[in-house]
């Protein structure tokens, strides 16, 4: 569950970043074509780049909250990862059973 909820969020932090190269290309031209002063274009990405920056950061807050929210809410995400570590243990120990189970029907057999 948590995979697709950071797939969004790197998402998002990606989109921000296109956006503010296309905010820095365009401000370039403008400086270019003399429709923008230099210090404007510097005030215009500045700006920009300080607001993404601070959405970016109220959207991890949100992320995580929203990640401990759905977590507390559904507790089997996190014994998921835990289940797995002793599904692993007790399948190997039904495995050594089963061998020693089939090595002994062996030595039955051939008494």
């Amino acid at each position: 569950m948590e995979n697709p909820l950071k797939k969004f969020f790197y998402t998002s932090v990606g989109f921000a970043a296109l956006a503010a190269e296309n905010v820095q290309k365009i401000t370039n031209d403008l400086v270019a074509e003399q429709k923008l002063s230099e210090k404007e274009g510097e005030k215009i990405v500045t700006e920009f780049l300080n607001d993404t920056e601070a959405q970016k950061q109220a959207l991890q807050e949100k992320f995580q909250e929203l990640t401990g929210t759905i977590t507390e809410k559904l507790p089997f995400i996190n014994k998921k990862e835990n289940n797995s570590a002793s599904l692993e243990v007790r399948v190997a120990a039904l495995e050594n059973k089963l061998e020693t189970d089939v090595a002994k029907n062996i030595e039955i057999v051939d008494c």
